[in-house]
């Protein structure tokens, strides 16, 4: 209720300002967030964003909100990147032909975690070291 009638904080009208935004003085702090994600949602895509879609074999388009759409799309739909395909071999991991590009994060992040956790017990203890 009261984000409804409060007017938009300090931070909220330079953010408007730094987007070209004219602000009405009745606007208020609901309003102002409304706003704000219009209008950053249609600028371009940010450079992190269009990395992101490049590496997954995406066409960049033209607003960050449908970068980010694509990025959610691509990271379920895209295959496991070379990059990926590299690592699992380094550390002796197989993937799935038709592996995701998300499937394989998950397979290399399980790997990773159980290559560390047989590290650890592998190490010997300061206790077991002074005896």
């Amino acid at each position: 209720e009261l984000k409804n009638t409060a007017p938009p904080t300090k931070k909220q009208l330079n953010f408007l300002k730094k987007l070209g935004a004219t602000v009405d003085d009745r606007l208020s702090a609901s309003q102002a967030s409304d706003l704000i994600s219009e209008l950053d949602g249609n600028q371009s895509p940010t450079k992190r964003q269009i990395e992101y879609i490049k590496m997954l074999g995406g066409e960049v388009p033209t607003t960050k909100r449908e970068a980010a759409a694509l990025s959610d799309r691509l990271t379920a739909t895209a295959s496991a990147t070379s990059e990926q395909r590299k690592q699992a071999q380094e550390i002796d991991v197989s993937l799935p032909e038709d592996a995701t590009f998300l499937q394989a994060n998950e397979i290399l992040g399980a790997a990773e975690s159980e290559l560390t956790r047989k590290r650890a017990s592998h190490q010997p203890s300061l206790r077991s070291a002074r005896s």
